[in-house]
């Protein structure tokens, strides 16, 4: 009536009302505009972030938190802030579920899908028919729909729900899983920033960037990064950072990210420290790089580490820098910071090409010769079984059974037994071995697993189950390095492909001489002194013979946690299994109070040549570490550092050898160590057929080679823990323990890093 704008009169009602209800987003603008003249706010439709929270709070505002998508009447379920954000407990006839990817509850703690069920979930989408099947299901814990949100949470100890983010809003660069919803909680808690927005976008050559939007003071772009990068790990920085004036809207008060801005995607700020290669060792070395990690513009300032590397990805590294005229080794890849520096050290490799032309008797490998005795130790045992399980959307059975053919025929170890000829074990090429693939009634596979008579080939087995492969090796002819060769080359055959590399025969390296005087040097060495003997309080009393009976727990790190690790471990050049094998030392030391301490752990045991061949390779390196209470946390994870490095150095001097030499005997325990620790990246959990990520299903574990080992394997979305342990020795609840102890330490070490 008076021509006042709808802005003056909506302004005019936040002003005259104690209470209001909008986004996060929508919130920050009233208050900029009008100011905190409310008593209550309810926050609803977007994560709530913990700068933003504080500020409220401190406002003297009463803080309500509310979750729930449109799918299940808006609201699930509410929580009245005062300190740590969450989503609260579920309102009244709501249930709510938090699943792993096989929609089996998880623990506390966990981040799994959260899922609703109860009387606000709805019929389904309108005419979409097949989302609302995939979305909308039969609810397995209770009656009715339950609807599967797309959300991460977690459970916390008091019953609330802490809400973690989106499963779409997380993206892979480099191979690298990117949560941009933690670089925005990042950016927004830079002093002067009022909001943040994160996206990815391609440039015309079709390389990944992150692109980070924000409002309020205008601040260097460097500057952020450096205040983020204290925060996150460097593969999670921003490519570009723009400051925008006001950020895009929805009309329900949720940021608009598909109407941000458009960017120059070649305006690379420069504190990415990007800078091309020059000389010719710095191409080759960038494009050996680049091949190995699977990724693109790889600069001479990158750290082979901080990018994706690993030490199986340098002996990777290393072949592919053999296969275009250079060569460098291990211990020169770790002590370099930087490609440049890496690039300058590199040496011409020999040319020469070796012709291996053998006819001999072929024996065991002091690998195989340590699994072939434990395995007569125990003869009808599947102790040393290696089985897989996957899920895949079709079986086509006679292109399976084709492919398992070739495979037989590319690999000689899948074709060789083992006999004792003149008191020497020996092993055997048969080539009319054949692997019949064994159509299965049921998909049982502890059925499927069973004891292998090692003279007869071949000593693995394929079966299949409606859509389910299975897979059972035994350990003397494979190791944890060979299976993703077996299943990349199975999916390259299964999609009728031909694989043009032919691998160097396993026989050549049961055969080949070694020097290992410089390895065996170092070991003795190591144990010149009283050997130590971890004395950790067992459960039940250990008996005279060692007992091989076994069960497995899981658990996992949250990945917000992981990213900490991952960033710290970049500041102090140092690796994350240099971090992981740190607290599992300092662990062992709080449990046993010993402060020398020594841990098995196995070891590729191959060299560049052998990347392409299935074969029992590994090793097992003792290493021995010192979790003196005196020395600092920086101070002791040098040290892991640098004993990890020497090991890795002499990895190639066999386990069984150095026992020898030390003459040790345990009767009924492990001679050097009883526990086992285990870093795996994600490749090596990953199976791909028909050229999909199949999914893995769990395989029960029934049996424990050692008292105790722990498992650590980083996924994208958490780090899992698999503790195998001996139930004749510990009881669950102690495992408990000892995996609630590590995750403490991970946490107390980021803290305590002086």
């Amino acid at each position: 009536k008076d021509n006042r704008s709808i802005t003056d009169i909506r302004n005019a009602l936040y002003k005259n009302s104690s209470t209001i209800m909008t986004t996060p987003t929508y919130f920050k603008s009233i208050v900029q505009k009008i100011g905190w003249e409310f008593q209550n706010v309810i926050l609803v439709g977007e994560k709530l972030e913990d700068i933003f929270a504080k500020e409220i709070i401190d406002h003297k505002i009463n803080l309500h938190n509310e979750y729930g998508p449109s799918e299940c009447t808006i609201c699930s379920s509410y929580a009245q802030i005062s300190e740590a954000i969450h989503i609260g407990k579920p309102i009244a006839n709501t249930q709510i579920y938090i699943v792993d990817k096989y929609m089996q509850l998880v623990p506390i703690g966990v981040t799994g899908e959260l899922c609703i069920a109860g009387a606000g979930v709805g019929a389904g989408y309108l005419n979409r028919p097949e989302l609302t099947a995939e979305k909308f299901i039969e609810n397995p814990f209770g009656k009715g729909k339950l609807y599967k949100t797309g959300d991460l949470a977690y459970w916390r100890e008091d019953g609330n729900i802490m809400y973690v983010g989106r499963n779409d809003f997380q993206v892979k660069i480099r191979g690298l899983r990117i949560e941009l919803g933690e670089i925005e909680s990042a950016i927004s808690a830079v002093d002067g920033i009022e909001q943040s927005a994160v996206v990815v976008r391609k440039n015309e050559e079709g390389r990944q960037l992150i692109c980070a939007f924000y409002t309020g003071k205008v601040t260097d772009a460097k500057s952020i990064r450096a205040e983020i990068g204290k925060r996150l790990p460097k593969y999670m920085l921003p490519h570009i950072i723009t400051h925008i004036d006001t950020m895009p809207m929805t009309s329900s008060g949720k940021i608009s990210r598909k109407t941000l801005p458009e960017v120059d995607l070649y305006a690379i700020d420069t504190a990415v420290e990007y800078v091309a290669p020059i000389t010719e060792q710095e191409k080759v070395l960038v494009s050996a790089v680049e091949a190995t990690l699977s990724t693109d513009k790889v600069g001479v300032m990158d750290n082979f580490f901080d990018i994706g590397g690993d030490s199986l990805k340098a002996i990777e590294l290393i072949s592919n820098l053999e296969k275009q005229g250079y060569h460098t080794d291990t211990k020169t890849i770790f002590d370099c910071d930087t490609v440049k520096e890496l690039a300058q050290r590199l040496t011409v490799a020999d040319t020469e090409v070796e012709i291996f032309d053998f006819s001999g008797d072929i024996p065991a490998t002091d690998a195989q010769m340590r699994v072939y005795t434990a395995q007569s130790m125990q003869e009808n045992s599947a102790t040393y079984n290696v089985p897989y399980v996957f899920k895949a959307d079709e079986v086509d059975i006679e292109r399976l059974q084709a492919s398992v053919n070739e495979l037989i025929d590319r690999h000689e170890i899948l074709r060789t037994h083992f006999e004792n000829k003149d008191g020497s074990i020996i092993q055997v090429i048969d080539d009319t071995a054949e692997c019949k693939v064994e159509c299965l009634d049921n998909g049982n596979i502890t059925e499927f697993v069973r004891p292998f008579d090692l003279s007869k080939a071949p000593l693995f087995r394929v079966g299949v189950y409606e859509n389910t492969v299975m897979i059972d090796m035994h350990h003397i002819i494979t190791d944890g390095s060979s299976m993703p060769v077996f299943f990349r080359e199975l999916n390259e055959l299964y999609m009728g492909r031909e694989l043009n590399n032919t691998p160097v025969p396993y026989k050549r390296f049961a055969v080949e001489s070694l020097d290992h005087t410089e390895s065996e040097q170092y070991w003795l060495s190591v144990y010149t002194d009283e050997l130590p003997v971890l004395e950790i309080n067992t459960d039940f009393k250990r008996g005279q013979k060692q007992s091989f009976n076994g069960s497995a727990i899981y658990d996992t790190v949250d990945i917000e946690l992981h990213n900490q690790i991952l960033a710290f471990c970049k500041e102090q050049n140092i690796t994350p299994y240099v971090f992981y094998m740190a607290a599992f030392n300092i662990l062992l030391s709080k449990f046993s109070g010993n402060e020398d301490i020594v841990v098995g752990v196995p070891i590729s045991g191959r060299d560049a040549k052998y990347l392409d061949t299935i074969g029992m390779f590994v090793n097992t390196i003792a290493l021995r570490n010192k979790p003196v209470g005196t020395k600092t946390v920086l101070e002791f994870l040098q040290e892991v550092k640098e004993n990890s490095v020497n090991a890795i150095n002499h990895q190639d001097y066999p386990y069984g050898e150095l026992v020898k030499k030390l003459d040790i005997h345990k009767p009924g325990r492990n001679p050097l160590f009883d526990v086992m620790f285990a870093y795996q990246s994600e490749q090596m959990t990953d199976v791909v057929f028909r050229d999909k990520k199949a999914e893995l299903l769990p395989v029960p574990i029934t049996t424990s080679k050692y008292d105790f080992t722990f498992n650590v394997m980083p996924r994208e979305t958490d780090v899992v823990i698999m503790v195998e342990y001996c139930t004749d020795l510990y009881k669950e609840r102690t495992m408990k323990r000892f995996i609630n102890g590590y995750k403490l330490l991970l946490q107390q070490m980021l803290e305590a890093k002086g």
